[in-house]
């Protein structure tokens, strides 16, 4: 059976690394938008969480003055970091996504795009009914 991460991930790495070529920023852009949206995939599970009445503790910072600069680190810490640090492991440390890529085939961005899409949509009406 097909392991939808590594499906993902391909279907992105893939596109990117077409998209932009001879660029070699494509490990960083595909990395980092693909660690957000885990991110934000959490973060859109613990809400529903929460409305549903289960509670937790979300992580506050108070080094920055005013609040944006130090929700965003907070954000990045306890949502990012994880799924920066797993995304790392599993994909790029000692170029995995070579194996990956020849292991599972792409879709040319769809898969990529269809889980970006769906899960700002899903994370901005959640946002709305909080």
């Amino acid at each position: 059976m097909r392991n939808i991460y590594y499906l993902l991930w391909t279907d992105a790495i893939v596109n990117d690394r077409q998209y932009k070529k001879k660029n070699p920023t494509w490990k960083l852009s595909s990395f980092s938008l693909i660690t957000f949206i885990n991110a934000l995939n959490l973060f859109t599970i613990l809400l529903i969480l929460k409305q549903i009445g289960i509670k937790f503790d979300i992580l506050a910072i108070g080094i920055f003055p005013g609040t944006m600069i130090n929700n965003a680190l907070a954000f990045f810490l306890q949502f990012a970091t994880p799924f920066a640090i797993l995304n790392y492991l599993l994909i790029f440390r000692k170029n995995r996504y070579k194996k990956i890529i020849n292991k599972y085939s792409h879709k040319k961005g769809k898969i990529a795009l269809i889980y970006i899409i769906g899960s700002t949509i899903i994370w901005f009406i959640s946002l709305i009914l909080t």
